[in-house]
C-alpha cells in the first residue's frame, strides 16, 4: 500500500503539472503547439518509466502504461488548444466565402488547411478552397487544389462533388482553347487582309495603326510599335492618340519602343520597389511582472525585397493588427534602413493586444521608404 501511494504521488504531481503547462503552451507557434506538447509527454513518459524501476520491478508495466496514457491526453489538449486558436479564422474565411469575397477566403483556407490539426477538418478547408477557386474563375488553381483533394482523401465525403468540379473545369479549358486558338485564327486573318489593303494604299494612316492593333494583339510589340510609327508619320493627329501613346515609350537612349508586359512590370518595380514575402505567424502569452492578467501577443516575421535597381533608403516595415471585426487593435513597425538592389531583409514585428484572449484575427503588412 505504501508503494501504492509513493507511485500515485508523482504521477499526480506530473499531471497536474502538464495540465498547467498547456494551458501555458499560447507561448509557442500556434502550428507547433502539439508537437511542443508530444515532446513534453515523451518527456514525462521517460520520468514515470524511471520512477517505476526506483520503485522496482512489480510496478515497471503500471508506470509504462501511465505514462502512455499522459502521452495520449496531452495530446489531444494540444489538438484541442490548436484547434481554439484557429477558430476565428474559420469563422471569418465562411464569412468571406458567404460574402463572395472568395481571393480572401482562398487564402485563409489554405492557411488552415496547413494549421488545423483535425484530419475531418483539413478535408473540409482543402474542399473549400477548391470551390472558392472554381468561383474565381481560375480553373488551372482549382483543379490543383481538387486533384490535391482527391490524392490524399480517396472516396471520402467531397470526393463526388470534386470530380465533378474537375469535370467541368475539363470542360471549361478545352472551350477556352478552342475560343483562344479561333480568335487567333480570324486576328492572322486580319493582319493579311490589312497587308494586302495597305500594299494597294500605303499612305493610308488608319490602315497601319489598325494592322499595329492586330500585331499588338498577337504580342509581336516590335512589328506594332513599327506599325504605330508609320502611322503618326502619315497623320500627326495620332501622335496624341491615347492608345499609341500608352503602347509607346522613350527609352533611356531616346529610341521609341513598345511598352510589353515585360517592360511594364519593369516600370512597376521601379514605382514600387519593396515588396513583402514569406510571412508567417505565431501566438503568444506571457504574464509581465506587475499585470494582473495574462498578455496575448502575436508576432509577425517575413522577408522584405528591393526588386528596382536602384538603393532605397530609411526602409521601415509596418503591421496593422485586426480584430474580428476589422478594427486595428496594434500597430508595429520595424526599421530596416537603406536596401541596396536585389537586397532581402527579414523582420519580426510583435504586436499586444492588451489583455488576455484571441483578439487578433488578421495582419496587414506594408513597407515604406523615404
Amino acid at each position: 500500500m505504501i508503494m501504492g501511494l509513493s507511485y500515485i504521488r508523482p504521477v499526480a504531481l506530473l499531471m497536474a503539472c502538464l495540465v498547467f503547462a498547456s494551458l501555458w503552451a499560447g507561448c509557442a507557434q500556434t502550428r507547433e503547439v502539439s508537437q511542443d506538447l508530444r515532446r513534453e509527454a515523451s518527456r514525462y513518459s521517460v520520468v514515470s518509466y524511471a520512477t517505476a524501476k526506483d520503485m522496482g520491478r512489480g510496478s515497471y508495466n503500471v508506470a509504462v502504461d501511465t505514462g502512455n496514457w499522459i502521452y495520449d491526453k496531452i495530446l489531444l489538449v494540444g489538438e484541442a488548444y490548436t484547434a481554439f486558436l484557429l477558430w476565428p479564422k474559420a469563422y471569418q474565411a465562411n464569412r468571406d466565402f458567404k460574402a463572395q469575397r472568395y481571393e480572401m477566403a482562398v487564402a485563409a483556407y489554405m492557411r488552415l488547411f496547413r494549421d488545423h490539426p483535425w484530419h475531418w477538418k483539413k478535408k473540409k478547408y482543402l474542399m473549400q478552397q477548391g470551390r472558392a477557386l472554381y468561383l474565381m474563375r481560375a480553373y488551372i488553381n482549382a483543379k490543383v487544389a481538387l486533384d490535391r483533394y482527391e490524392a490524399i482523401y480517396p472516396d471520402s465525403t467531397f470526393s463526388n462533388e470534386a470530380m465533378a468540379y474537375l469535370r467541368k473545369i475539363s470542360a471549361i479549358r478545352a472551350s477556352q482553347l478552342a475560343i483562344e486558338e479561333d480568335q487567333i485564327a480570324a486576328v492572322r486573318g486580319d493582319v493579311e487582309q490589312l497587308k494586302a489593303l495597305i500594299a494597294q494604299r500605303p499612305d493610308v494612316a488608319r490602315l497601319h495603326f489598325e494592322l499595329g492593333n492586330a500585331y499588338w494583339r498577337l504580342e509581336e510589340y516590335d512589328a506594332a510599335a513599327q506599325e504605330y510609327l508609320i502611322a503618326t508619320e502619315l497623320n500627326a493627329a495620332l501622335r496624341e492618340n491615347e492608345l499609341i501613346t500608352k503602347r509607346l515609350i522613350i527609352d533611356a537612349d531616346g529610341n521609341i519602343v513598345p511598352m510589353d508586359p515585360d517592360r511594364e512590370a519593369y516600370f512597376a518595380r521601379q514605382r514600387q520597389p519593396l515588396v513583402i514575402f514569406d510571412t508567417h505567424e505565431y501566438r503568444m502569452t506571457r504574464k509581465r511582472l506587475f499585470d494582473v492578467g495574462i498578455r496575448s501577443y502575436l508576432n509577425v516575421t517575413g522577408m522584405v525585397r528591393n526588386q528596382s535597381e536602384r538603393t532605397v533608403t530609411n526602409v521601415s516595415v509596418e503591421v496593422r493588427f485586426k480584430d474580428m471585426r476589422g478594427d486595428v487593435v496594434d500597430v508595429g513597425t520595424y526599421e530596416i534602413g537603406a536596401m541596396g538592389p536585389g537586397e532581402v531583409r527579414a523582420f519580426m514585428v510583435q504586436g499586444d493586444s492588451g489583455e488576455y484572449g484571441y483578439r487578433f484575427l488578421t495582419y496587414e503588412c506594408s513597407a515604406h521608404y523615404w
